[in-house]
């Protein structure tokens, strides 16, 4: 699902770009996308390293224990993003340079979109964190409406209005825009899922029917 974001938002972006910036801005882009794949994939492993405990724990009915699972992987997630946002923004030549040479003209432009966009990933995590965490409780639902609104919704919709608000200049901080808007219904539906009855555990749901 990540990568189909990715590809939609990359469709999305190449678009937008070439409309306000021309044909050679297009380059700029791929140094961002593959970062992101890179980033999102570490956080992904995250969460779907934190699912087959919280899931235990919700089989044993195990508030405690489930309440830990996830506040140590948002720790983890927590600390993982401020490294990486951190780095992008102390060493953006570093990572521009990977797919652009430094003498590029569009080298400068790709150093200062990198630092905007790198941004956004201190709350992507956490976005990725909770539809997993969703899951691992069983809430389905609560997690395919904070993927699917966060890709195909909030984020398209952030980077198409600020970039037709600015006339392009706010394209890179979009991505942060749409990831705080995700994560504030991540927390509205978090607060939901805590606050209905935990999922029985398999067992003692077979013996009630």
């Amino acid at each position: 699902s990540i990568e189909f974001m990715l590809g939609f938002l990359t469709v999305l972006y190449n678009n937008l770009i070439f409309l306000f910036f021309g044909e050679s801005y297009q380059t700029i882009y791929p140094v961002i996308s593959y970062l992101s794949l890179l980033v999102f994939m570490v956080m992904q492993g995250i969460a779907q390293g934190m699912m087959p405990l919280v899931s235990v724990a919700v089989g044993k009915g195990d508030q405690k224990a489930i309440r830990f699972y996830f506040l140590r992987s948002l720790v983890l997630v927590v600390g993982a993003e401020a490294l990486i946002v951190a780095a992008c923004l102390l060493f953006p030549q570093n990572f521009a340079a990977v797919l652009l040479s430094p003498d590029s003209p569009l080298f400068h432009q790709a150093v200062s979109a990198l630092r905007q966009y790198a941004l956004s990933y201190l709350l992507a995590g956490i976005n990725i964190l909770l539809a997993g965490f969703f899951t691992a409780l069983g809430h389905g639902r609560a997690s395919c409406l904070l993927s699917l609104g966060r890709g195909f919704a909030l984020l398209p919709l952030s980077i198409l209005v600020l970039s037709h608000l600015t006339g392009g200049q706010g394209i890179w901080l979009a991505a942060l825009v749409g990831e705080g808007l995700s994560c504030l219904v991540g927390l509205v539906l978090l607060k939901r899922v805590t606050a209905s009855p935990a999922p029985l555990p398999v067992r003692e749901a077979e013996s009630t029917t």
